[in-house]
C-alpha cells in the first residue's frame, strides 16, 4: 500500500473521500525453508509501479459467479475475494489453486496460462480437468484499507495458501515483470526495494511462524481488523504513519524514511 500526499492547496474544495476497491492478495507459501512467492509489478502499471507484492488485484462480478457454482451463497464476500485471489494468482504468475474431482491438486500440465486458454479462460481450464477452484485452500491473513486521502484506495482481504508443488510460478510479463521467494528473514536486506506496508507487515507475520501449518492453524485466532493506517507528521515535520496495536502485527508507527520499511509515494 502506498501512501499518496493531497497535494491540495488551503483554497482548494476538500474532495470527497474515494471509495476503496475490495480486492485480494494471496500469499503463496512453501516451506523448508519456509518462504513466500513475491512479484514485481511492471514499471508502467497504474497500481504501485516497480512494487514487489504478492500476487493479487480487485474483485470482480465474475468471482461471485464462481464462488456461487462452488457451493457458497449469493452475496458471500469473503468466498468471493478467495476466488479473486486465486484467479489473480493464476493470471499473474500461472500457478492455479484447483481440485481434481479425486482432490488432488491439479499438475502443471493440466493448468495452461491465461494467454494459451485463450478465450475459454479459466472456467476453460477447470472444466477440461473436471476440476473446482481449491476455496477451502485459502485462509484469511489480514486486511488492509489505503488511507483516506489517497487518489487510489483498496480494501484488500490477505490470504495464504500453500503453493503446490507441481506447479511453478511464471511471470506474465505485464502485471508481473519478475519473481522471487522470499524469506521473512530476508526482509531487513530488502532496502533497495519498494516495499509496500501491509506487504511488509505480513511478511513480518508471516515470519512469526515456524511453518506454513503453523501459520495455517493460528489463522482463525488472527485479529479480524480491517488496517487503516492514519498519516501524520512528527514535532519535526517529518511524516509519520500508524496503525492500531489491536491489529496485531507487534509495532504501530512508520516513519517512511526508515530503511528496510515502505516507500512514501508523493
Amino acid at each position: 500500500m502506498a501512501f499518496e500526499a493531497d497535494g491540495q492547496g488551503a483554497a482548494e474544495r476538500p474532495r470527497p473521500p474515494v471509495v476503496p476497491r475490495r480486492s485480494a492478495s494471496l500469499l503463496l507459501v512453501r516451506d523448508d525453508p519456509l518462504r513466500v512467492l513475491m512479484l514485481r509489478r511492471g514499471s508502467t502499471r497504474g497500481a504501485f509501479p516497480s512494487a514487489l507484492v504478492f500476487p493479487g488485484g480487485v474483485l470482480e462480478v465474475e468471482d461471485g459467479v464462481a464462488a456461487v457454482a462452488h457451493g457458497h451463497a449469493e452475496g458471500d464476500e469473503s468466498a468471493a475475494l478467495r476466488a479473486t485471489a486465486i484467479r489473480e494468482t493464476w493470471e499473474e504468475v500461472g500457478v492455479l489453486l484447483a481440485r481434481d474431482p479425486s482432490e488432488r491438486l491439479l499438475t502443471g500440465p493440466q493448468v495452461p496460462t491465461p494467454e494459451a486458454a485463450g478465450a475459454a479462460g479459466l472456467g476453460g481450464v477447470l472444466g477440461a480437468a473436471a476440476a473446482r477452484l481449491a476455496l477451502d485452500d485459502v485462509v484469511p491473513f489480514g486486511r488492509w484499507i489505503t488511507p483516506v486521502g489517497g487518489k487510489r484506495r483498496f480494501d484488500t482481504d490477505f490470504f495464504i495458501a500453500r503453493a503446490p508443488d507441481e506447479q511453478e510460478p511464471t511471470a506474465d510479463g505485464v502485471e508481473a515483470v519478475a519473481l522471487r521467494w522470499v524469506e521473512p528473514s530476508e526482509v531487513p536486506s530488502l532496502t533497495s526495494e519498494m516495499l509496500l506496508l501491509p506487504t511488509l507487515m505480513n511478511l513480518r507475520r508471516l515470519g512469526s511462524f515456524g511453518s506454513l501449518a503453523e501459520a495455517v492453524e493460528a489463522s482463525p485466532r488472527l485479529p479480524r481488523i480491517a488496517v487503516t493506517p492514519t498519516v501524520g507528521f512528527d514535532g519535526a515535520g517529518n511524516p509519520v504513519v500508524r496503525i492500531p496495536a489491536e491489529a496485531g502485527y507487534g509495532v504501530t508507527e512508520f516513519r517512511p524514511r526508515d530503511q528496510g520499511h515502505f516507500q512514501f509515494e508523493r
